[in-house]
């Protein structure tokens, strides 16, 4: 969207070009696999580990956080969370633009897999791992061809026509 909208210089032949097409190919791979491929286990977490409690405790225990958790979100939802992350958000993408504020979303699902994995006590499978480790080189190079953008605006900024020609 940020290509049609004009909002990202995208140079197909440039090493930074090159750059955000594979970090946004290593990107949706990485999230595809953790959600899609399993793989043996490699990990099985015992922390919190819910599956030995009977299904009425759980569903007990359940029921009592999603209600204190509903009368929470509402109180913050309206006052602070909603417009800190509006904040946040315009000015991250005032600064950096949309590439660097969505290139972070396929995170949400790598924080989701640990959560699961280490909280809830799911086992870690093989794909899950790959994909996760997939997401974060993706996103490394996102970032990484994206400040060097920047970088090279800032260089030919400063060195434009309207810099003055005698410098003390």
């Amino acid at each position: 969207m940020a290509l049609i909208f004009g909002q990202e210089n995208l140079r197909w032949w440039n090493i930074n070009g090159q750059a955000k097409i594979w970090g946004l190919l290593l990107s949706a791979a990485g999230a595809l696999a953790l959600v899609l491929l399993k793989g043996p286990v490699l990990l099985t977490s015992m922390l919190f580990n819910v599956k030995g409690t009977s299904d009425s405790v759980l569903g007990s225990v359940m029921i009592v956080v999603a209600v204190l958790a509903t009368s929470f979100w509402n109180i913050l939802v309206g006052v602070v969370v909603t417009g800190l992350s509006y904040y946040g958000m315009t000015w991250f993408i005032k600064k950096r633009g949309p590439v660097f504020a969505t290139a972070f979303n396929p995170l949400l699902i790598v924080f989701s897999f640990l959560l699961q994995t280490f909280l809830l006590g799911n086992s870690a499978y093989l794909g899950s791992i790959i994909g996760g480790v997939l997401v974060i080189l993706g996103l490394y190079l996102i970032l990484w061809a994206k400040a060097n953008d920047m970088e090279k605006e800032r260089t030919v900024a400063n060195n434009s026509v309207y810099s003055p020609l005698v410098q003390a």
